[in-house]
């Protein structure tokens, strides 16, 4: 893909735009702001979505004055917001950041340095991040597997990225070109979880990326009104539910090798198992057996091992049958 940037002369500074989206955030929403203006390199405009709260995060936002431009919807998810901020967005560059994260100060310029370095060439430029410490304040890199040996690495195709079991980039440590954002769609709004895996299979397959080297944000779980998605809806089951609906869409609409896609289909199914047995706690067997009967069409191989662990199988007798499962052709 021809960029589009305006990554110009090593001297340059780009056009950025960061975008925040908030719900009932005013007691973090503020340190993101603030993270966002003390950037040793700050950038060119700074949006927060404001997804229709009911406390005051707007006013917070406001106090401000014009150093942030203040946009209000009512609450339609952070997908929406996100889109709403990049619509609004005068910048080339969009650089995310959640409301009760912050980034650390040489983000942006860490960023710059890099889309100089490589005229600008990648999609999305991410960087590591630490994770909340409830969750063991540990490094997104380390997590998925990943390391970087120098200041940066380029890739003409993002896909290894973007396939990886856990994806080793996230939105509030990402710098993506406007354009490019808006070519893809976007974020899918139906999503309220996995947005971000879903859009960066978008940005990333068979699209060039670029990893930073260094770490740009901390996420807290500072978050005291009970709104953090990644807690909410983990609890909930909703984050199963859309799993399931991120990599169906991904099979039909999304440009993957035969691998990748036996791959995918092994999740599809692994999702479906999941809610199976929701399904069959909550006392619902139609709903279980829908469950079953879609994780088996999904991949016939993943299905056979968990009904094998569930009977007390090896894994090699739950996946052995006269057609090997394990050989199935997904389309």
């Amino acid at each position: 893909m021809k960029s589009t940037s305006d990554a110009g002369t090593a001297s340059s500074k780009l056009r950025v735009s960061a975008v925040i989206p908030a719900y009932n955030r005013e007691q973090t929403v503020v340190r993101a702001i603030e993270s966002v203006l003390s950037q040793s390199e700050p950038p060119d405009q700074v949006i927060v979505v404001d997804d229709g709260s009911t406390d005051g995060t707007l006013a917070s936002v406001e106090a401000f004055g014009s150093s942030v431009h203040a946009v209000t919807q009512e609450n339609a998810g952070a997908a929406a917001a996100r889109n709403r901020g990049v619509q609004e967005a005068t910048g080339t560059w969009i650089a995310f950041l959640d409301s009760d994260d912050y980034w650390y100060p040489d983000h942006l310029a860490r960023t710059n340095a890099a889309i100089h370095a490589t005229d600008g060439r990648a999609d999305v430029y991410f960087s590591n991040l630490r994770r909340p410490p409830d969750e063991g304040s540990a490094l997104q890199w380390e997590l998925s597997g990943y390391e970087c040996d120098g200041e940066f690495e380029m890739r003409d195709d993002g896909r290894a990225w973007a396939t990886s079991p856990r994806q080793p980039l996230m939105l509030q440590s990402s710098v993506v070109q406007r354009a490019a954002f808006l070519e893809v769609g976007g974020i899918w709004e139906a999503l309220r979880a996995r947005e971000d895996t879903h859009l960066f299979f978008k940005l990333l397959v068979g699209r060039p990326a670029c990893a930073v080297n260094y770490c740009a944000t901390e996420m807290t779980s500072d978050d005291s009104t009970g709104e953090r998605l990644s807690t909410k809806f983990q609890q909930s089951g909703v984050h199963l539910e859309q799993t399931v609906m991120v990599y169906h869409d991904l099979l039909r609409n999304c440009a993957l090798t035969p691998l990748e896609r036996r791959d995918i289909a092994s999740r599809l199914a692994a999702g479906h198992l999941g809610l199976g047995k929701r399904a069959l706690a909550g006392k619902r067997p139609l709903q279980t057996l829908s469950h079953l009967a879609r994780a088996f069409a999904a991949n016939p191989s993943r299905f056979f091992a968990a009904v094998g662990r569930r009977i007390g199988l090896s894994s090699a007798e739950a996946t052995e049958s006269p057609s090997d499962p394990s050989k199935t052709k997904v389309s």
